[in-house]
Formats: C-alpha cells, structure tokens, sequence
C-alpha cells in the first residue's frame, strides 16, 4: 500500500508544481498582451491556478499528516497485541489496528478521489470504514461529495 501511497502523494506535489508552473506562465502573457481584456483573464486565470495550488497544499498536508499518524497507531496496537497474554486482548488489538489501517485506506481513497473526481470508485469496506463510506455517498449516482 505504502507505494500506492507514494504514488498519489507523489502526482499532488505534481499537481502542485504544475499549478505554480501555469500560473507564472499566465502573468508573463498577460505582461506581454496588448488587449486590456485579454489581460484581465489571463490575470484571472493565474489567480485560479494560484488557488488550486492552494488547496493541493492543504490537501497534500491534511492528508499526509493524518496517514502518518494512522500508520503510528496502527503500529502501537500491533505492538501490544503481540505482547498480549490473553486471546481477547490479543483479539482486540488485532481489531483496533485493522481499523487504523481501514482509515489509512480512507484517506488512501480521498487522495483517489480528489485527484480524478467522479472517475474512480472505491472498494467497499467491510468495517466501521465502509459503514463509512457508505454512509457518506450521495443519491442519483454519485458515490461521494465531490462527484
């Protein structure tokens, strides 16, 4: 999973480089054009660009922040299920980091999502994550918010 991980994290600060790459491009042939119109959209257009790069940074952050501590709960509950002494506590430990690694996946998912809107489906979950998911989808097809 991590390289999957890495590939989506790795397309964002892709994302982000090409949004600060077209919006310097749109204030140089703005600079460079004689139209008074053609100047104020192409201004216009470079403050778009400017704030998608906004929200990819704070999506890239969120997200990167709060995969890492999933990731570090997940790891403690893994560690003391193995230090467990008793099949129930070793059981409910088991149980919490699966569903550390479920929100890890969730958030997984949203990068998904967020990177090809409406395009990409995810794999319903069989834990409280997919009561999640589920929970979240919108009606008349769309199967989230931002669809």
């Amino acid at each position: 999973m991590e390289t999957g991980q890495n590939k989506i994290m790795e397309a964002l600060q892709i994302a982000i480089r090409m949004e600060i790459d077209g919006k310097e491009y749109y204030l140089k042939v703005s600079q460079e054009s004689s139209s008074e119109l053609g100047k104020k959209l192409l201004q216009s257009l470079a403050t778009e660009e400017d704030t998608h790069r906004q929200k990819f940074e704070e999506i890239y952050d969120a997200i990167q922040t709060a995969m890492d501590i999933e990731n570090k709960t997940c790891d403690f509950y893994k560690s003391q299920a193995e230090k467990a002494n008793y099949d129930a506590e070793t059981d409910f430990y088991d149980t919490l980091a699966t569903e550390e690694r479920e929100h890890h996946l969730i958030l997984l998912d949203y990068l998904r999502i967020s990177q090809r809107p409406g395009r990409l489906v995810c794999q319903q979950r069989t834990s409280l994550s997919g009561w999640w998911l589920n929970k979240h989808r919108n009606s008349g097809g769309k199967r989230y918010a931002g669809d």
